[in-house]
C-alpha cells in the first residue's frame, strides 16, 4: 500500500465518524439497522444468498466474531498494556478480486437467530462504550489486514463499516432470494452446549459422522460444527475431509445444522442417528449396533426423525 492509498484510506474512514461521540452513534445506527434485517432474513434464514457463499445466518455470525474482535483489540490499544509484535498478513483475495474473511472469523455452517442474539449484542455494546472513549492516538496502533497499522477509533470505524458492509450484501440477496419466494424457515431456540461426558451411563445421543466437499483444518470444522452445541472429533489436523459430532443435543437444532450443512454445500455427506451407547465409569463408550439405515437424498433431510437406533445415510 503506497502512502496515497494509505492517506486515501484514511480520508474515507473519517465517513463513520470524526469524533468519538460520531463514531459511536455510527455504531449505533448500523448495529440496529442490522438487526432489523436479522428480522426480515429469518423465513431464509439457512439458505445461500445469491451470489454470495454465506447464508443470513453465516453472515450474521461472522459480524458477530469481527465485531468481538475489533472491540478485543480497541480495548487493548485503550489500555496501558504492552503492545507486543503480530504478524501482519494482508488481507487475501479470490480470483474474483473478493477479499477473503480471515480463518479466525470465517462462521460455522450456521446458528439460530436466538443463539447469535446475545452476543451480537455485547459485541455492539462493547464498541460503543470503547467509542466514547477513544481517540486517534498515534503512538498506538494494530495491524488490520485490509487498512495497516490503525489507531483504536480507526477499528471501531472499521467495525461500522464492516457491519454496514454486510447488511448491505444481507438486503441485496435477500431481495433476489424474496422474489423467487419459497417457504419460510423458522429458527429453533438451540439447547445449551453439551460437551461434558456423562460416566456410567446407558442411553442414545446423537452421532454424526459429516464428510465435507472439501478439506479444512480441524480449527475450521469446529467453527463449522459448533452450533451443534457437542463434542466435534475433527479426524486429522490439516486437510480434514470426515469429523464426528456426538452429545446430548435437542433433535430440532441438530435437524436445522445438518440442513445448514447441507443447503449450503459444506457437507457431501452426512451419516446421522441417535446411537445407542452404553458407557463405563471411567468414560469408556461401548456402541451399540445400530438397527438399520435409511438412504435419503440431499433435500430429504426433512425426513430425518431421529428414532433410535436408526441411522440416516444422506448423499
Amino acid at each position: 500500500m503506497t502512502q496515497t492509498d494509505y492517506a486515501s484510506r484514511m480520508d474515507w474512514l473519517l465517513a463513520f465518524g470524526k469524533t468519538p461521540d460520531e463514531v459511536a452513534g455510527r455504531l449505533e445506527r448500523e448495529l440496529s439497522t442490522y438487526q432489523q434485517t436479522v428480522a426480515r432474513a429469518q423465513a431464509h434464514w439457512n439458505a445461500v444468498l445469491p451470489e454470495r457463499d454465506w447464508s443470513p445466518a453465516q453472515e450474521t455470525e461472522h459480524v458477530i466474531l469481527v465485531n468481538e474482535g475489533s472491540a478485543k483489540i480497541a480495548a487493548l490499544l485503550l489500555s496501558d498494556k504492552q503492545l507486543r509484535p503480530t504478524e501482519q498478513t494482508p488481507i487475501e483475495v479470490d480470483a474474483q478480486g473478493r477479499r477473503q474473511a480471515p480463518s479466525n472469523t470465517l462462521p460455522s455452517a450456521g446458528q439460530p437467530w436466538e443463539h447469535l442474539d446475545a452476543r451480537f449484542g455485547q459485541a455492539g455494546q462493547m464498541l460503543q462504550t470503547l467509542a466514547l472513549r477513544a481517540d486517534d492516538n498515534t503512538e498506538r496502533r494494530f495491524f488490520h489486514a485490509a487498512m495497516g497499522e490503525i489507531t483504536a477509533l480507526d477499528w471501531l470505524r472499521m467495525a461500522a463499516f464492516h457491519t454496514r458492509h454486510h447488511r448491505k450484501k444481507l438486503e441485496a440477496g435477500l431481495t433476489q432470494l424474496e422474489a423467487l419466494g419459497g417457504p419460510a424457515v423458522s429458527a429453533p431456540t438451540p439447547a445449551e452446549p453439551q460437551g461434558k461426558l456423562e460416566k456410567g451411563v446407558r442411553g442414545f445421543e446423537l452421532d454424526a459422522h459429516v464428510t465435507f466437499s472439501g478439506p479444512h483444518t480441524a480449527e475450521e470444522v469446529t467453527r463449522l460444527l459448533r452450533g451443534f452445541g457437542a463434542r466435534v472429533e475433527a479426524y486429522g489436523t490439516q486437510d480434514v475431509r470426515v469429523a464426528r459430532v456426538t452429545g446430548q443435543v435437542d433433535t430440532q437444532l441438530a435437524r436445522e445444522q445438518l440442513r445448514a450443512l447441507l443447503e449450503s454445500g459444506a457437507a457431501s455427506r452426512v451419516e446421522v442417528g441417535l446411537h445407542g451407547f452404553m458407557r463405563s465409569s471411567t468414560g469408556q463408550t461401548d456402541w451399540v449396533p445400530w438397527r438399520r439405515n435409511v438412504v435419503l437424498g440431499r433435500s430429504d433431510w426433512e425426513q430425518i426423525k431421529f428414532e433410535e437406533g436408526l441411522r440416516y445415510v444422506i448423499e
